[in-house]
């Protein structure tokens, strides 16, 4: 390599492109003495990415100047820009549709109502009772982005609100939930074997999906106003009656076999578990 050191001095803001960040930038080049513009010019070309610490396969240079000072150090600006994963693609694969699907990865709040804190106590107040509304606490929520190009739109309905049936991005069975579907129309103009300017229309699908294998069930604590009671040797249900033989006007926590549970603020409720989405394939989506 030609260029000993390479630092920047001056930064213009890089602005925003389509797919693209586009920067301008000022560096003092240390170099050999001897070394002429043209040896510093193919350095810069094959190492630039090196220099200033960013993959070579997203940095693209379009432009440079440069301006000798003295024997060993140039002034050099260079411009270039950073390509996105999309845009990336989009250079290596001209097929819209053979190029791969983008992932990304993020996390965003959501809140949970918690009934115990981290020493297991029940969260009530000073009189045994729950807080009404019950006490929130913030919790990550990991999601999943993926972008597929498509020949034409998907029946999105088939695929929103549903868990994976089968193993997707490494996720097993019902870990991940469809939560969001959006899809646009793209043009492309491409250069086909005669040379000829063809446009490519085709669509870009993204898709969330939420990962948490536990979430995507409905826990319901067990309660209510009626229970089983034995009568004249059969189980029938009754209203739950308090200590004055009235019905009681709040829900009881029920048991597992339906009976009301002791009320005070020891009694921990039981919970039941209701798998409300239902899962399908997306195997055949080429995700």
């Amino acid at each position: 390599m030609a260029i000993d050191t390479l630092t920047k001095h001056i930064e213009e803001s890089g602005k925003w492109g389509k797919d693209s960040r586009e920067y301008t930038e000022t560096y003092t080049a240390i170099h050999e003495s001897g070394d002429n513009p043209s040896a510093l010019f193919r350095d810069l070309r094959s190492n630039f990415n090196l220099y200033i610490g960013l993959p070579y396969d997203l940095t693209y240079l379009t432009d440079i100047s440069i301006n000798r000072i003295s024997n060993t150090a140039s002034v050099v600006e260079c411009s270039y820009k950073t390509l996105t994963p999309q845009e990336k693609e989009k250079a290596t694969e001209p097929d819209p549709y053979s190029r791969a699907t983008i992932l990304s990865y993020a996390t965003r709040e959501t809140e949970e109502i918690f009934e115990k804190d981290q020493d297991d106590e029940p969260v009530v107040n000073s009189a045994g009772d729950p807080f009404q509304p019950g006490v929130v606490r913030r919790k990550g929520q990991g999601v999943i982005t993926a972008v597929k190009n498509m020949e034409n739109p998907i029946n999105a309905s088939a695929y929103l609100f549903k868990r994976n049936a089968d193993t997707l991005f490494g996720y097993g069975t019902g870990e991940l939930l469809c939560v969001s579907l959006s899809q646009q129309q793209q043009t492309e103009t491409q250069t086909n074997d005669d040379d000829e300017e063809v446009e490519i229309t085709y669509w870009q699908v993204t898709f969330e999906f939420e990962i948490d294998a536990n979430q995507h069930e409905v826990e319901i604590a067990d309660a209510g106003f009626r229970e089983w009671k034995e009568v004249d040797g059969e189980m029938v249900l009754v209203k739950i009656l308090d200590d004055f033989g009235e019905p009681v006007t709040e829900p009881r926590f029920l048991s597992s076999t339906g009976t009301a549970k002791d009320p005070g603020p020891d009694t921990d409720p039981d919970y039941l578990t209701f798998d409300v989405y239902p899962e399908t394939s997306f195997g055949g989506l080429g995700l």
